[in-house]
């Protein structure tokens, strides 16, 4: 007698409803050489963004909890955010630790609906700006992946650009990830943050 199996393929985690709509996330929200998000992690994009593109990535957990990829703690933008007088958005901050000494444990174990809050009004004041390291070395603030800037140098008409831009295409193929960011010359800082507002439609 031979008995015939079906194999079906390994179950996969179930689905949570994005908070914020019924959009659906066009990958899983990796981007090389930056972020590639656990097994079973869901990346959810907002679904009602301010901007072009998202920085800031949500990503819930099996056990109902959600992370951010970048961290949100630290970011310049949050010290016009915890003085707000949205009292929600006020709330969630605090609760977060986002507007005080951070707990990474909590910050890393938000309710997905509460970061997607916070990544939402990070992106209403989301822009680039050019930093002065010193001895001449610039770089990004907020920094982002290689990949965000190869997709701001395809809007670039400056040549003085485009030895910099030139550089990043090797590194955002991922065959080897590189352990360090590139430093740029205030020139190139200042037109890559030009570019980046351009690519994310910072208004």
């Amino acid at each position: 007698m031979f008995v015939f199996l079906l194999l079906t393929g390994c179950p996969t985690p179930d689905l949570i409803a994005n908070p914020t709509g019924s959009c659906e996330a066009a990958d899983d929200g990796a981007r090389t050489c930056y972020h590639n998000p656990v097994a079973g992690d869901q990346y959810l994009p907002d679904c009602d963004p301010p901007l072009k593109r998202e920085l800031w990535r949500v990503f819930a957990q099996s056990n109902d909890t959600s992370y951010v990829i970048p961290r949100p703690d630290g970011d310049r933008r949050l010290a016009e955010l915890c003085v707000s007088d949205d009292a929600e958005l006020l709330g969630l901050l605090n609760t977060y630790t986002l507007c005080g000494t951070p707990n990474i444990d909590k910050i890393n174990a938000m309710k997905p609906a509460d970061a997607l809050v916070v990544t939402h009004a990070l992106h209403e004041r989301l822009d680039f700006e050019a930093v002065d390291y010193g001895s001449n070395d610039w770089g990004l603030d907020p920094w982002v992946p290689d990949t965000d800037l190869i997709d701001a140098c395809a809007l670039n008409t400056d040549p003085e650009l485009d030895a910099i831009c030139a550089a990043f295409v090797p590194r955002a193929e991922g065959e080897s990830c590189p352990d360090m960011a590139i430093m740029f010359d205030e020139t190139e800082a200042r037109g890559l943050a030009e570019l980046l507002d351009e690519l994310y439609g910072v208004p």
